[in-house]
């Protein structure tokens, strides 16, 4: 038992004096001293810590540098590096390196929390900002929508329109549209902002709709009436709608107007754009006071989809009225015309001085009116041949006229030069059929004047059809 506690005594006495002799970094010696003692320190270590300890070493340079602002102090660096590793063993400056990783990244964290503090502070404010400007602009749309009188606007009354084609004379000008319209308000309107609607009824989507305004030349008084003739160009939505349909249908209301010195008589409507922008706001914010809002908003478009379908049912119906009124009227005029019968007619050259073409014809008034001048036209064919010879309209006069009843023969002599002296001159086969196409009475007016045409007849067909499928009467 002696012999061991002196052997225990030794190898205790070994260890601290191995502990003591671990080299240490000398940072505050030359440059030589302090590199040769790096080394040293380094060469101590096992192989396999030395990657470590280098890797401590290059932590600790800029272990108190955060961001580049650090950087530009390059003398506290220094003195602040060599303080950490002065006087430490390898393990100790591992060690230290570990404990200034661990503050660095405390100290990023804080940074960041900070940031993100003044991120999200900055973010309320904008939101703030953001929700007052929204509030503001929906109180101006708001106020916008309180201050529109649509009762003032409708006192402007549209009792006839139509859209089509519009004939420049040898060519077409575009689109067009012709408006019956009344003041039935108390105040002179000088500008009128209407809203026009091109469907076919029963489709979802209108073909065109789209605002449109006109300035009147004089304004319109109380009272007054006026038909407005406009031209919608070559361009635009309304020149793009089709050509090919017969059952679109144009509706349309007046919607703004200005008085008198451009004083505003129905206010400024809001208009599909600023809706859109009055719902995309109110969306933005949570705000229970602007839903109502919103069934205004609401309330005014189930309100316009009624009165686009209640317009186009009485716009419908009303044409279709007409345009059976105007068929019979034309079925009723033919039936007239059809009393004025041509008894005979031929068609030959006689030779006087000179070869002429004659047209002898024998007609009977059976209508109930005088006639003073005949419009017919006028087929020269000659049997078995598919082509007629000549089909030229032609008129004359009636002398004395032709009173209910009467026959009377008219011998005319067309110019031998026109296209009635093209007629062959040695055909004794030739026919000519003649059919009555108008008749003047004795003051020079038409009679029976009412035409039905192929266009109309189709737009009736296709009117009565959309009556039909949307159980209008």
């Amino acid at each position: 038992m002696r012999d061991v506690v002196p052997r225990i005594a030794v190898m205790a006495l070994a260890v601290v004096l191995s502990a003591c002799s671990e080299p240490t970094v000398n940072a505050r010696g030359s440059d030589e001293d302090r590199t040769a003692s790096i080394t040293d320190v380094k060469d101590a270590l096992p192989e396999e810590r030395r990657d470590d300890f280098e890797d401590a070493m290059k932590s600790l340079v800029f272990a108190d540098v955060d961001g580049l602002a650090g950087l530009a102090d390059a003398e506290g660096i220094q003195r602040r590096f060599k303080d950490r590793i002065h006087g430490k063993t390898a393990e100790e400056i591992i060690a230290e390196a570990a404990k200034a990783r661990e503050e660095k990244a405390a100290r990023a964290a804080q940074r960041e929390a900070e940031r993100d503090a003044e991120r999200q502070a900055r973010e309320a404010e904008q939101k703030k900002r953001e929700r007052e400007a929204a509030l503001a602009e929906i109180e101006e749309l708001r106020n916008l929508l309180d201050g529109y009188r649509i009762d003032v606007a409708q006192q402007l009354v549209v009792f006839e329109a139509s859209f089509g084609t519009q004939d420049g004379g040898f060519m077409s000008i575009g689109r067009g549209m012709t408006l019956g319209v009344r003041n039935d308000s108390k105040e002179v309107v000088s500008h009128i902002t209407f809203e026009g609607v091109l469907v076919t009824p029963g489709r979802t989507v209108p073909w065109v709709d789209d605002d449109f305004s006109y300035e009147v030349p004089g304004g319109l008084e109380p009272g007054e009436t006026r038909e407005l003739n406009l031209s919608t160009g070559f361009s635009g939505e309304w020149s793009s709608a089709p050509r090919d349909r017969a059952d679109m249908v144009f509706v349309v209301r007046a919607v703004e107007l200005r008085g008198a010195g451009e004083k505003a008589l129905t206010g400024e409507r809001l208009g599909e754009r600023k809706e859109k922008r009055l719902r995309a706001l109110i969306a933005s914010i949570d705000d229970p006071e602007t839903a109502t809002v919103l069934s205004v908003l609401d309330g005014h478009r189930e309100a316009r989809q009624g009165w686009i379908a209640a317009a186009s049912r009485d716009a419908v119906l009303r044409e279709v009225a007409g345009l059976r009124e105007k068929r019979d009227g034309a079925r009723a005029a033919e039936a007239q015309r059809g009393k004025f019968v041509v008894e005979r007619a031929r068609f030959y050259w006689q030779k006087e001085f000179i070869e002429q073409p004659v047209i002898d014809i024998t007609v009977r008034n059976g209508t109930a009116k005088a006639v003073s001048r005949i419009h017919a036209h006028g087929i020269v064919s000659s049997p078995g041949r598919e082509t007629s010879w000549l089909s030229e309209d032609f008129n004359f006069r009636v002398n004395g006229g032709l009173e209910p009843g009467e026959s009377k023969q008219t011998k005319l002599s067309p110019n031998q030069f026109g296209a009635w002296g093209k007629a062959p001159k040695d055909r004794a086969d030739t026919v000519l059929t003649v059919t009555i196409s108008r008749l003047d009475g004795d003051d020079g007016e038409r009679l029976f004047p009412a035409e039905w045409k192929d266009a109309e007849a189709a737009r009736l067909a296709a009117l009565e059809a959309v009556a039909s499928e949307q159980g209008w009467k």
